[in-house]
This record gives structure tokens, C-alpha cells and sequence, in this order.
């Protein structure tokens, strides 16, 4: 009789206390990229187009995901998580001249003006939820346009102080040119 008790009771038991399944939801915030606004020299608050744009992390040979000889007032960048600074290339103008020869690939050439920004930051691990894990916070982020001698980015500025990248929402630096 004590069997027929012990059986059922188990079965309760295993069902109660199973949890329910994690599951990270798509709407669930994850590391945030940069947000930068290209803006005019002269009339600082007014956006400005690039022309022409192309962006390439510093270290690859292809253009980011989006970027690739566009014309755009702004431009969200992915931030490395594995290292505390991030490099790219930034043209304006570009183009692939084919040197009058558009079959012959090999005399081809890029034109275009570019430019190298580095970002600087720290790296700040911020716990989720157990079934999203950990995302990246990038806090004390600064941007240097590294000059040479013919720069179309002419200066940065930050929009908040000890700039902090918790999220893609807002601008977080506008590039001026």
C-alpha cells in the first residue's frame, strides 16, 4: 500500500519542481555598438552627408557590414569586446578606378580620401539574465582622429562626459567634417 502512495507522490514532486526553460528573449538588450553623427564644420548642429563612404576595420580587408560606398549622416560601429581599443578606416569619395581598363582588374586602383579614428574604452561585463549571460558596457570611451596631413574628419566630440555605451539609442559622438 505504501508503494502505491510513495509512486504518485514522486511523480508530484518531479513535476513541481522542474524549472521552466530559459529562453533570451530577441527583444533582450545586447552589447550596444557606437553611435556616431557626421555633422557639418561650420554649422555644427546641422548633419552632414558623406559621400561616398566606406568603412573598414583597420585590420581587414573588407568593408563593415552596411557601409560599403554609401552616403550617410551617421553610422553605427561594433566595438571589439576582446581588446580595449578599435581601429577603422574611414573614406570619403570612394571609388574603384579601373584605370580606363575595365576588363583588366590588376591596374586597378582606390581613390577617395581616408581617414583612421581609434577608439579607446574599458571594458565593463554586465550580467543579464541566466539565459542571456553577460553583455559588454564600454565605459571612458574616447575617439583620435589620427592626422595626416590631409584629414576630412576634423574633429570629434563626445555628447556626454566619461562616456558611457550602454545602449545604441541616442549618438554618442559627432564627427564633424
Amino acid at each position: 500500500m505504501k508503494k502505491y502512495i510513495l509512486i504518485p507522490f514522486l511523480i508530484a514532486l518531479s513535476i513541481f519542481s522542474c524549472e521552466k526553460d530559459d529562453i533570451c528573449a530577441a527583444t533582450t538588450a545586447t552589447t550596444p555598438r557606437l553611435l556616431v553623427s557626421f555633422n557639418d564644420n561650420i554649422l555644427r548642429d546641422n548633419q552632414k552627408n558623406v559621400t561616398g563612404f566606406l568603412a573598414v576595420g583597420f585590420d581587414l580587408d573588407t568593408a563593415l557590414e552596411n557601409y560599403s560606398v554609401i552616403t550617410t549622416a551617421d553610422a553605427i560601429l561594433p566595438l571589439r569586446t576582446d581588446a580595449t581599443e578599435t581601429k577603422y578606416r574611414f573614406f570619403l569619395d570612394y571609388e574603384i578606378d579601373d584605370n580606363g581598363t575595365p576588363d583588366d582588374e590588376t591596374d586597378d586602383f582606390q581613390t577617395g580620401n581616408e581617414d583612421i579614428i581609434t577608439i579607446n574604452y574599458t571594458i565593463k561585463e554586465v550580467f543579464v539574465s541566466n539565459a542571456c549571460g553577460y553583455k559588454v558596457q564600454y565605459e571612458n570611451v574616447s575617439i583620435t582622429i589620427e592626422p595626416d596631413g590631409d584629414n576630412w574628419l576634423l574633429f570629434q566630440e563626445a555628447l556626454n562626459e566619461n562616456l558611457i555605451i550602454a545602449d545604441e539609442t541616442t549618438t554618442h559622438f559627432n564627427l564633424y567634417h
